[in-house]
């Protein structure tokens, strides 16, 4: 598909926590793949997100095995890399099982809520 896909374990412990490792792959400008939905849930979380400018994407069911994953990525890479490109970091957003890509928190929303917390 032309593109890079490393994981979460080849770079840190299984048990890292998400506050921790998150603005390690925000320095490196990656973009994040995930199917853990409580990164999205949790209000800290969420702000280490806004704060690092990091750019993710998630799946929408957290019971997809790595070949489903495979088969939805490969019908959602070319909608990611155009919402990557028409939508500024920070963001979350979301990846159906049809590859269908949808906005979930943007840069706005992820800014206001940090900002509503100071």
């Amino acid at each position: 598909m032309g593109i890079s896909v490393e994981t979460h374990d080849q770079h840190f412990r299984k048990n890292a926590l998400d506050i921790n490792w998150i603005p390690q792959i925000a320095e490196k400008e990656w973009v994040i793949l995930t199917k853990d939905e409580r990164i999205g849930k949790n209000a800290l979380e969420r702000q280490v997100v806004a704060r690092t400018g990091l750019r993710m994407f998630t799946f929408t069911s957290q019971q997809l095995s790595g070949d489903d994953m495979v088969k939805i990525l490969q019908k959602a890479i070319v909608s990611m890399q155009k919402f990557i490109e028409e939508n500024p970091s920070p963001f979350i957003a979301k990846i159906h099982k049809n590859g269908s890509v949808k906005k979930w928190k943007t840069a706005k929303d992820l800014l206001d809520e940090i900002n509503n917390l100071s």
